[in-house]
């Protein structure tokens, strides 16, 4: 994450950044700056060892004296670099994903390369098929997307990206006299930001406060936040909220994380297998928060097919079918909504025999199911399972606004396969005979074993208590 802070002759900036040391101990560095002529900005490139100890995770303190005209401010950090104004603790080194199998290998610590001709070429806005997501099911998330912009949002603006030419720009900015968030893109892809703002009051465009969720590491720790998630098109700059900073808060010591990269879209979003899946939840029925291509988490290549369903903590899950269980993991506790929660999480990984075609025209080949979030595993790698047996306990760890169960399909164990659709059946007596029902999750719908579903009578449409 980059963050840019216009500054004024004579003033001082004090950025706490993170930093990661080979050693295991906290370390703290105090480093003036002096700034001296007519500038237009200063680069200060904090680079990261290539083998670091993830514990070791400290920060530094730069104090940036300002003593001449100086316009801006540019404070960078390098590619996979955990980052935030202010860190107390976090995750260190490599992310190992996105929140299920997808491998997104964050690129928004590295460098921006210059473009050329950007100018010619015409604004994009992406297009975007309705939610297929419960918004009581993502409490201090808030998702933008241009050509569904919410009324909170201040506002999209184009830019020319000459008008930047020489100049590293920011992903994420913060006006510290309109005391604005804004994320930045003048390149020619589009972009998705996760941006979680941590322990400050946030307004929307017309003075609405916009409520934070929380989120808890592995420590037990829970702190108050908001996460953002937008969608933004090339050469674009949104400007998000206000951040409500009043009495003795000071702006620069807001805690801020990110991730910010290219929207990596679905090479083949019809993919389906047409190997038929029973129900993965006991019980039930169970509200669907996500569907495919819901817009909090299922937009992209990773995790388009997903599908989420509201459940208890300890709910018990499901065989889909037969298999061999490739990975099993439930050693970690966090929860919440803070934005790398999105690259630690408990599941199971099931790669599940290969089922006989119905009909020439079906392609099958190797499918694996994982179930995302849980709390409990089970099983353990190489155990083999069979269709219906409990396999472990649903749970909300990772990037979880709420309990659930993020359940998604791949045809490969690749650390950047596409997710691939899946549906699940049933069977209902017709006569004499048994039907086979398929049926695939919708948001805002009810689901158990035998299919759609009626909403309980204890619960309202969305899935809150009456």
């Amino acid at each position: 994450m980059n963050i840019w802070f216009p500054t004024k002759k004579g003033a001082q900036l004090l950025l706490n950044i993170p930093y990661l040391f080979g050693a295991t101990e906290m370390k703290r560095f105090h480093v003036p700056l002096n700034v001296q002529g007519n500038l237009s900005c200063v680069n200060r490139w904090i680079k990261r060892p290539k083998t670091v100890s993830t514990a070791a995770l400290g920060s530094c303190v730069y104090p940036l004296h300002i003593a001449d005209n100086v316009s801006h401010i540019f404070h960078f950090l390098t590619k996979e670099l955990p980052t935030s104004l202010v860190l107390e603790g976090g995750p260190g080194g490599k992310k190992e994903g996105f929140m299920g199998r997808q491998k997104s290998k964050s690129n928004h610590h590295s460098k921006k390369k210059k473009k050329s001709g950007l100018s010619s070429t015409k604004n994009i806005i992406v297009p975007t098929p309705r939610p297929n997501f419960v918004k009581e099911a993502g409490p201090g998330c808030y998702i933008a997307r241009r050509d569904r912009s919410p009324s909170w949002l201040i506002g999209w603006e184009d830019i020319e990206p000459e008008d930047f030419q020489g100049e590293e720009v920011p992903d994420i900015a913060i006006d510290p006299d309109e005391q604005t968030l804004s994320l930045c893109n003048v390149e020619s892809v589009t972009k998705v930001a996760y941006i979680t703002v941590f322990e400050v009051s946030l307004r929307g465009a017309h003075g609405e406060v916009l409520p934070l969720g929380q989120s808890t590491n592995n420590n037990g720790e829970t702190t108050n936040c908001a996460t953002f998630i937008i969608l933004c098109p090339p050469r674009v700059f949104v400007h998000i909220c206000f951040l409500d900073v009043t009495g003795d808060q000071d702006i620069s010591e807001i805690r801020i994380d990110s991730d910010v990269q290219p929207w990596t879209e679905h090479p083949n979003p019809n993919d389906e297998h047409f190997q038929r899946l029973t129900f993965p939840l006991q019980g039930g029925p169970y509200l669907c928060t996500q569907g495919e291509n819901g817009e909090l988490t299922h937009f992209f290549s990773g995790n388009l097919h997903a599908i989420d369903f509201r459940c208890p903590i300890g709910t018990p899950l499901l065989a889909v079918g037969d298999g061999i269980v490739v990975e099993a993991k439930d050693v970690n506790t966090l929860s919440g909504i803070e934005v790398m929660n999105l690259f630690e999480w408990n599941s199971i990984l099931i790669r599940l025999d290969e089922e006989e075609k119905r009909s020439d025209h079906e392609i099958n080949g190797p499918l694996f199911v994982e179930y995302v979030h849980i709390r409990k595993a089970h099983v353990k790698a190489g155990d083999r399972v069979q269709r219906g047996q409990i396999i472990g306990e649903s749970g909300s760890v990772g990037f979880s606004p709420e309990p659930h169960l993020h359940f998604s399909a791949f045809r490969s164990l690749e650390p950047t396969a596409p997710t691939v659709r899946v549906r699940f059946e049933t069977s209902a007596e017709e006569g004499e005979s048994l039907e086979r029902i398929e049926f695939l999750p919708e948001a805002g719908k009810w689901y158990d074993s035998s299919g759609l579903a009626g909403c309980p009578p204890s619960s309202s449409s969305d899935g809150k208590e009456k």
